[in-house]
This record gives C-alpha cells, sequence and structure tokens, in this order.
C-alpha cells in the first residue's frame, strides 16, 4: 500500500475524529454544553475510561439537541458514535501494552528507531482497518443532514479550529 494511500487515510481519519471531537472536550462546548476544561463536560475529571459510554451518549445528545436530528439522523450518529468508539479501543485499548513498549523504545543508551518504527506501523495499521468504517459512517451521518443542520455544523467547526495555520 502506497505511503499516499496511508496518508490519505490517516488524514480522513484526524479530520473524523476532530468533527467529533469539536463537540466539546475543550473550552466551551460548541454544542451548549457545559464549560472550561475539567468542568462537568464530556472531559472532565469524572468521564474517564470506564465512562466512556457514558461520555458517548452525552455527545451523542448534544449533538443531537443542538442538530435537531430527527429519528434516522439520531440513528446514523449512534453509528458513527460506535465506529469511532471501536476504532478508539482499538489505537488505545491497551494502554499498559503500549506503555512497556515505549519503555523498551527508550530503555537503552541510544534510542530504539526500529521497535518506534514498529509502534507507528502498528497504529497506522489498525487506523487502516479502521477508518474506512468511520469515514462512511461520517459520510452517512453528515449526508442525511439537510443543507441548514450542514450549515451548523461547518460553523462549529470553523468556531472550534479556526484559521489554524
Amino acid at each position: 500500500m502506497g505511503i499516499k494511500r496511508v496518508l490519505v487515510g490517516l488524514t480522513a481519519v484526524v479530520l473524523v475524529t476532530s468533527a467529533v471531537a469539536a463537540c466539546g472536550c475543550r473550552g466551551t462546548d460548541p454544542w451548549g454544553g457545559p464549560g472550561p476544561w475539567g468542568g462537568p463536560g464530556p472531559c472532565g475529571s469524572h468521564w474517564r475510561g470506564e465512562d466512556s459510554a457514558q461520555r458517548r451518549a452525552y455527545m451523542v445528545e448534544r449533538v443531537s439537541q443542538a442538530l435537531s436530528l430527527n429519528v434516522g439522523q439520531r440513528a446514523k450518529l449512534e453509528v458513527l458514535a460506535d465506529q469511532l468508539d471501536e476504532q478508539r479501543q482499538a489505537l488505545w485499548g491497551e494502554r499498559q501494552g503500549m506503555a512497556a513498549d515505549l519503555q523498551q523504545v527508550i530503555a537503552g543508551e541510544r534510542f530504539d528507531r526500529v521497535k518506534a518504527q514498529s509502534m507507528v506501523d502498528q497504529k497506522l495499521q489498525t487506523v487502516q482497518q479502521h477508518s474506512p468504517k468511520v469515514v462512511d459512517a461520517m459520510a452517512s451521518f453528515y449526508d442525511s443532514l439537510d443543507a441548514g443542520q450542514q450549515r451548523v455544523v461547518r460553523e462549529k467547526l470553523r468556531d472550534r479550529f479556526g484559521d489554524r495555520k
């Protein structure tokens, strides 16, 4: 598989993940939820690992309310949330293993480039495996929105990410 295809897939995943993350894990929730970092919103101190289902439900509810989603649109948002959660679990599910691997990379006098590259390749392979489902779910959800809802999503993303260069 060519590097161009890998980069396109990785870029798509980053964009999709960023779009969903724009639902509010920093500052004020752009969908109208609670405030600053660490507050009672989806990324506050009580929204950790075992509460991922609760965080997911919160995010789906906030987006559903902000966009006034109908039943079909909400179902597509649920599928997107499922796909993102599945990818997140695949990428970060075994954190202890990843931490041990990282310790091995820096254990010696020299940085273990081969081991580090192997770790990166493994993550890229995971992204490549999951990104088609994530992109399809995001496209299905976005395409189900009417023009006004799509405009709101674009505005929220622009407000969230601005003109980063």
